[in-house]
């Protein structure tokens, strides 16, 4: 015979569960990530149950969690899948000096990089791969304009601080 807890788990279970992955969809995961987030978290409910006084709030956060964890894992193995698919590149006939210089640019450029915001980080690397923003807000699940506003804002961070190692070099020259 089932416990008490049982009985109230099931009970919360059958009719949170369609609300639960509703809940998701709208906030912009897909159908089949939502399931998967919702029943990794009920499963961890199920767990903690005796203990939960808040089942509602912890469900909907335990479950948006899972969904965001799992879009990353999505995005981390389309990266991995990309750069494995990725032609192998053409022979480079630069000098050894142009490739130095070529190298001091880009340790450069990604030092620039990382002084920009999280988001904008990502949004520049999606960007330098090729990705268009449309493509980029479905990767990261968020409006296209939020990432045409985050490109414009790091774009103009970027010029900004080019400018001022640029203004730094010719006054240390």
């Amino acid at each position: 015979m089932p416990s008490a807890h049982e009985d109230e788990f099931d009970a919360f279970f059958r009719q949170e569960i369609g609300l639960l992955v509703r809940h998701l969809v709208v906030q912009g995961f897909g159908r089949q990530a939502a399931k998967d987030a919702v029943q990794e978290a009920m499963i961890e409910l199920h767990e903690q149950w005796p203990n939960v006084r808040n089942p509602d709030a912890w469900i909907r956060v335990a479950a948006r969690r899972r969904a965001l964890r799992g879009r990353e894992q999505e995005a981390r193995r389309d990266i991995v899948s990309v750069m494995a698919a990725a032609p192998y590149p053409d022979i480079d006939l630069r000098t050894p000096e142009e490739e130095v210089t070529r190298k001091q640019e880009r340790q450069e450029v990604l030092g620039l990089l990382r002084a920009l915001p999280g988001v904008q980080q990502q949004i520049m690397a999606w960007t330098w791969d090729g990705a268009k923003p449309a493509e980029i807000a479905v990767r990261l699940g968020m409006p296209a304009d939020t990432v045409r506003s985050n490109l414009r804002h790091a774009r103009n961070r970027l010029k900004q601080l080019w400018a001022e190692s640029r203004e730094e070099e010719s006054n240390d020259g």
